[in-house]
């Protein structure tokens, strides 16, 4: 079964989100990332068997009222076979200075284009997905530009049809600061499911980075259960 999720987070089985979710690169989209609720009103389907299409109207993230909807979202997805799919996400908005928002005393455009790509086989899956991030700074007199990339592979050992352990290794890397900052984030979560509605996770993450980003690291141990 192919996922047409890449840029949303209701699948995480890990601790943190990975970049292109996360980070609000230029910030003029309210300073918050695609993870973010925003309102919006959306239409999507199937013009033909391998092609899926959903366009959104919106306004900013975080944004309660959804005033001065400006900010328009097109994913696109094909599947190429059963097991591949390569999909685009493109995003134009302004945060409007209407609003009152902290991060929008001007008028703010911003712009978000990302190419990803899935492998869905056996008990395997693979994820990569790019994001070139366009804002305007806080004055909106110039245009700040930051990329983003990460790979993630998941793979499922099961006992019959059920999983009982199942490994993520995930790379992230984003840049902030118009480029001028490169950070790399490493993702190690081991998942063991003890049953349908009960999991543990234990998860190594580590950030290394430059300019004002401090490096980091965790380790962190989880339990999940749903009634």
């Amino acid at each position: 079964m192919i996922h047409i999720i890449t840029y949303t987070s209701g699948h995480r089985i890990t601790r943190g989100f990975n970049a292109i979710l996360d980070q609000a690169f230029g910030g003029a989209d309210n300073n918050k990332g695609l993870r973010t609720a925003r309102q919006n009103i959306t239409v999507y389907g199937r013009p033909v068997e391998k092609l899926f299409y959903g366009l959104s109207f919106s306004g900013v993230a975080d944004q309660a009222e959804g005033e001065e909807a400006d900010t328009v979202t097109l994913r696109a997805v094909y599947q190429m076979t059963p097991t591949m799919m390569i999909g685009g996400l493109v995003i134009n908005g302004r945060c409007s200075a209407k609003i009152g928002l902290t991060d929008c005393t001007v008028d703010r455009d911003y712009s978000r284009y990302a190419i990803d790509f899935e492998l869905n086989k056996s008990d395997m899956i693979i994820n990569v997905a790019y994001m070139q991030a366009k804002d305007d700074n806080s004055t909106a007199t110039t245009e700040l530009k930051n990329n983003a990339y990460f790979v993630q592979g998941l793979y499922a050992f099961k006992k019959g049809t059920r999983t009982l352990w199942a490994p993520v290794i995930r790379i992230d890397q984003y840049e902030k600061a118009n480029g001028a900052e490169d950070i790399t984030e490493l993702t190690l979560s081991l998942n063991y499911y003890f049953s349908e509605n009960f999991r543990g996770m234990l998860e190594l993450w580590d950030r290394s980075g430059d300019g004002t980003t401090i490096d980091d690291d965790r380790i962190t141990l989880q339990i999940y259960a749903a009634f």
